[in-house]
């Protein structure tokens, strides 16, 4: 388990005050939870990545969660057929995209600015390996 997974753990321990279906929960209906916190903060990290650093995207995709987990469902099952899924999607992602799409200095978010940024940086150099060849073959005639 990781530290942010633990602090995300901690933060929610209220909802088993007050929400029938987290009061509910036994040993391994907690131990599922943390492990769906895991892959959540899998899913948020590639969301955002994946989205250039768009913190709305982030945010609707924890609030559609959240109101899926926290309203009267019909049943229990819908509860842990949601989750099921919210782990398969995580694990996938983190098997699929790889530890460099879940964390910023393993990817750079590009933004237009930074993509310009980009842009002109390669152009500079393409540039300045150009003028280095025309020199060489200038000085070696």
């Amino acid at each position: 388990m990781t530290h942010p997974t633990i602090g995300w753990a901690i933060w929610h321990i209220p909802l088993f005050f007050y929400r029938p279906g987290y009061a509910s929960m036994d040993a391994a209906g907690i131990a599922g939870w943390v492990l769906n916190l895991l892959t959540g903060a899998v899913l948020l990290s590639w969301l955002y990545n994946e989205s250039r650093g768009n913190i709305l995207v982030v945010a609707v995709f924890h609030a559609a969660v959240d109101v899926a987990f926290t309203s009267d469902p019909p049943s229990q099952l819908v509860l842990n057929i949601m989750g099921l899924l919210i782990t398969i999607w995580g694990v996938s992602v983190l098997i699929i995209a790889g530890p460099r799409y879940l964390s910023l200095s393993g990817k750079m978010i590009s933004t237009p600015e930074s993509e310009l940024s980009s842009e002109l940086l390669l152009r500079s150099r393409k540039e300045s390996s150009t003028d280095k060849v025309d020199r060489d073959s200038h000085g070696n005639s």
